[in-house]
């Protein structure tokens, strides 16, 4: 994932961040994307030196979490904003595999849904209501399912292959 997303995350993100200053004059909004771009390229640079993925899988994670919650806060938008919030879960559990991924996404759920809870009634022109949480609560909870059961999947699929690959050594010693 860091070798992969995490360059492309950060050039998108980066683009994003100079359309946001450059076109639309929001530099405050551009700041957000800007960090995200930053840290995946951070993160990539780290892992390409040191060869250890933790650490920059930790900050990858981080900086997310905050971008997320930031970038939810600021938009206030159920058709822009709150879309972005459905791709974590997938981002979660492929970096950090389906256990700590779906506990992540879950934990970032919980954060979500209490600040969109509290917007209702406030947000998009008092367009957003009960029936709005419900339909993101619902997208949130497929999406990360989803991800997690082919997760899940791919991972029994590596150790059947694993021991057959190893049976198969096994038998050519004969």
């Amino acid at each position: 994932m860091l070798t992969v997303v995490a360059p492309f995350g950060s050039a998108i993100f980066l683009l994003l961040s100079l359309y946001d200053t450059y076109m639309l004059n929001l530099t405050g909004i551009a700041f957000i994307p800007g960090l995200l771009s930053l840290s995946l390229f951070v993160s990539f640079i780290h892992y390409s030196i040191t060869k250890k993925r933790i650490p920059g899988i930790i900050l990858m994670m981080l900086t997310v979490i905050g971008v997320l919650i930031s970038f939810t806060i600021n938009n206030q938008n159920e058709s822009f904003g709150l879309a972005w919030a459905l791709l974590y879960p997938t981002m979660f559990i492929m970096a950090l595999g389906h256990h700590w991924g779906l506990r992540l996404a879950i934990f970032v759920y919980l954060i979500l849904c209490l600040i969109l809870y509290n917007g209702i009634g406030i947000w998009l022109q008092d367009n957003w209501d009960l029936t709005s949480l419900i339909r993101f609560t619902l997208a949130y909870i497929a999406s990360t399912f989803m991800v997690y059961v082919m997760s899940v999947s791919n991972t029994r699929s590596y150790k059947v292959l694993e021991t057959q690959h190893i049976n198969q050594v096994a038998v050519q010693k004969w």
